[in-house]
């Protein structure tokens, strides 16, 4: 029986829980890389992590989310595009609360994440950032929740919170982005 075990690891969970500050939180890289600046948004709710959304944006406002899921930032014909990896690592992230277990080799990249090929310092530095933030609570943002999946989430009939990939937050018919 594991009904003991499960127990247990339920009480593990509600002691940890406190330990991050509910909110949204929102990092960016200190500079562009190869023409895209990088950002990273991580949400927590009941002092677990429920959504991360790495994305970068180049110099026109497009982002490697978008632009990968169309077939316009094409890194292999046969592989994950670079959403489907970035959703990956945020899956692991979610999964694990942590970027714990994801090593990094000397060229930045990872084998800890199956299938994600891209380099993947930018996205542990950035997720480690944000968990500090959610550790204190300092620059949460409560009244918005970030780009998920290529999802759009609607809290009313008329607002739109946000959509991946063009990362446009909408409130009483004016858009941001």
């Amino acid at each position: 029986s594991v009904d003991g075990f499960v127990t247990l690891v339920e009480q593990c969970l509600a002691q940890a829980s406190g330990l991050l500050k509910d909110g949204v939180y929102t990092v960016e890289a200190d500079a562009p890389a190869n023409g895209y600046l990088y950002t990273l948004t991580l949400k927590v709710e009941n002092g677990a992590i429920t959504s991360v959304v790495w994305d970068a944006a180049n110099e026109l406002g497009e982002y490697k989310s978008y632009l990968s899921s169309v077939g316009k930032y094409v890194m292999t014909e046969d592989g994950l595009t670079w959403k489907e990896q970035a959703d990956a690592l945020a899956a692991f992230v979610i999964e694990n609360q942590s970027t714990e277990g994801i090593t990094i080799d000397e060229n930045g990249k990872t084998d800890s994440v199956a299938g994600v090929s891209i380099s993947v310092d930018g996205f542990v530095d950035l997720t480690e950032k944000a968990l500090k933030l959610a550790a204190s609570g300092e620059g949460a943002d409560n009244a918005e929740e970030p780009a998920t999946g290529g999802s759009a989430s609607a809290s009313s009939g008329t607002e739109i919170d946000a959509i991946s990939g063009a990362t446009v937050t909408s409130k009483i018919g004016r858009a941001h982005v």
